[in-house]
């Protein structure tokens, strides 16, 4: 059913176009690698995973999104904050970011397309971690994500592969967020706010 759920938010409706990047001078170029898989690794989770392009394996981790941690203890300042922001409870945070790593993995069951401009992205990993944006029947993961309250907009804004501003393109993921708050989905369902 997750599988199903996660189609139906992926698959209905156009995804953003495609396009050729728009970046200053010295910015790095935006890459599209196809045909892309999932790599199960113990620190996957809905925002950041293993994935493998061809001979390429690294962590990807997604823009514009932070899901709720999957595992972690009451002290950790992460979900303390996540707690803060959607108003839940210790449980209900961890409860949301296990369902976000189900919605990932089943999203990524398949092919994809992965687009990255290669950036460094801070984090815990050993292994190479970088920036990116997942496409899976035209539409991006992480509005997947938002849609069904499973994460929220937060992290590094970069301009769209094809050319939308990540000011622009801010005002249409809070909308997805707020909408999965009014709804009440995902983290939201139980939320004091």
């Amino acid at each position: 059913m997750a599988g199903a759920l996660a189609c139906g938010v992926l698959c209905a409706g156009p995804g953003l176009a495609e396009g050729k990047p728009k970046g200053k001078s010295g910015e790095k170029q935006w890459q599209t690698l196809e045909g892309c898989r999932y790599q199960e690794r113990d620190g996957n989770d809905g925002d950041s995973f293993g994935v493998q392009c061809g001979r390429r394996k690294f962590v990807l981790r997604l823009y514009f999104v932070d899901a709720p941690e999957k595992g972690a203890s009451r002290d950790n300042d992460r979900v303390s904050e996540q707690m803060k922001y959607f108003g839940a409870t210790f449980e209900d945070t961890l409860s949301a970011g296990h369902r976000a790593n189900e919605l990932a993995h089943n999203v990524l069951g398949g092919a994809f397309v992965v687009q990255t401009k290669m950036a460094n992205a801070p984090g815990r990993s050993s292994d190479p971690r970088v920036y990116g944006l997942i496409q899976v029947g035209g539409r991006y993961l992480h509005e997947a994500l938002l849609a069904e309250g499973l994460a929220r907009v937060k992290g590094v804004p970069t301009t769209l592969p094809d050319g939308t501003k990540s000011s622009e393109y801010l005002k249409r993921l809070r909308a997805l967020e707020n909408q999965a708050h009014n709804e009440r989905k995902g983290v939201w369902a139980r939320s004091l706010k």
